[in-house]
């Protein structure tokens, strides 16, 4: 007998539950989002920091979809909510045993492997990265409940709240928000996603949408080297992370890797770890000043872009492989680029050839030309990648 083909299924309990749970923030005044299952924005979100979605885009987003979770924007515009991210439990008892008062009141989530999210309203807090965990404020987001961990645990409010003024107003002293509550010397941790290693690699950088993992993280398959070159780049010319050894990155890999596993074909995480360490050690500092001559070195050493294939010409299929690593590098795919600093980096004497090639690029639908340049605007043009990211 021939068996039949997967066919999933369509949970509209899934739909109901994260589509009510997110009309019942919006309506308190929370600035929601969806997001995807490896925890990050579904959406271009930066405008909802500022003007929180309206009833009707809070239905087109989730309304039909089974796979989105539910994330809320943190900070002023959802009345200064902040959250406390307890990774290792220890850490959480320990401060739940020094402020029982709030550990009964404050709202807090159950996530995955004992960890533990503790919400708080606390204006102009900043956000603040622990050996146990993280303060996330504003400019940050935080997945909740009904959404579904990576892990496949599904997030649950141990306490909930249903207005903005049932979550306490504090400050970052009354909350004991502001310090971390591991002991000295202590490094035990319960999820091997975010070691302590990893902590305190990341200690020195933003954690914020565009901090170094997530901005780095693939958004379509193929382009799982190129992300990680970008990843190896971004480490290498932090100055903070210069005396940082190669060995000690491993647990930043293996989180990029994990977040990156629903983009990515290779699974075996030995695979991304080898790539980077190759990319790592091929990082040429002396251009990385030289945004344009960066991607260049970036792309060439990858593997050409499948839009490149399209031309026949080598310094036309490089030039591809160009706009791609610099749209990549930008969270909307727009990048600036000149005929002239294009010609450069391509090693070609004849600016106005590389021009006609990028018209081409734009005629052929690989980009699309956002703002003409040229000697009259003395700017270079920006372009937008069109192409699989």
């Amino acid at each position: 007998m021939t068996s039949r083909p997967h066919v999933p299924t369509f949970d509209a309990s899934v739909v109901d539950a994260v589509l009510d749970e997110a009309l019942r923030l919006r309506r308190i005044g929370i600035s929601i989002i969806p997001v995807a299952q490896n925890k990050r924005p579904s959406i271009k979100w930066k405008s909802f920091q500022s003007s929180p979605a309206d009833e009707s885009q809070v239905r087109d987003w989730f309304d039909k979809r089974d796979d989105l979770g539910l994330g809320i924007i943190l900070g002023g515009i959802s009345g200064n909510i902040v959250v406390r991210d307890f990774d290792i439990r220890d850490a959480w008892q320990r401060w739940a045993g020094e402020y029982p008062k709030l550990e009964k009141l404050l709202p807090a989530v159950e996530t995955s492997r004992g960890r533990r999210h503790v919400y708080a309203r606390i204006s102009d807090c900043p956000a603040l990265n622990y050996e146990d965990g993280e303060l996330r404020a504003k400019g940050q987001y935080v997945v909740c409940p009904p959404s579904v961990h990576p892990s496949g645990k599904r997030y649950f409010w141990l306490r909930g709240f249903n207005s903005l003024p049932d979550v306490p107003t504090l400050t970052l002293e009354q909350s004991g928000f502001g310090r971390c509550w591991l002991e000295s010397g202590e490094h035990t941790v319960t999820d091997r996603t975010e070691s302590t290693s990893v902590r305190s690699a990341r200690s020195v950088l933003s954690v914020t949408d565009s901090s170094l993992i997530e901005a780095t993280l693939p958004h379509a398959f193929g382009t799982r080297r190129r992300r990680l070159f970008e990843l190896a780049r971004r480490v290498r010319v932090d100055p903070q992370m210069q005396d940082v050894p190669i060995r000690e990155l491993r647990p930043l890999v293996e989180q990029w890797h994990q977040l990156a596993l629903p983009f990515i074909r290779t699974k075996c995480f030995d695979e991304s770890w080898a790539d980077f360490v190759e990319a790592f050690n091929n990082v040429d500092l002396a251009r990385c000043g030289d945004a344009a001559a960066d991607a260049m070195a970036a792309a060439d050493a990858m593997e050409l872009p499948p839009e490149a294939m399209r031309f026949l010409s080598p310094v036309n299929r490089r030039l591809v492989a160009l706009c791609a690593e610099l749209g990549s590098r930008s969270a909307d795919g727009v990048f600036y680029l000149s005929c002239r600093k294009a010609a450069t980096v391509l090693g070609v004497a004849n600016h106005m050839a590389v021009a006609r090639s990028l018209q081409m690029l734009v005629a052929d639908g690989v980009l699309i030309e956002v703002i003409k340049g040229g000697p009259n605007t003395n700017k270079a043009s920006r372009f937008r990648w069109k192409g699989n990211r």
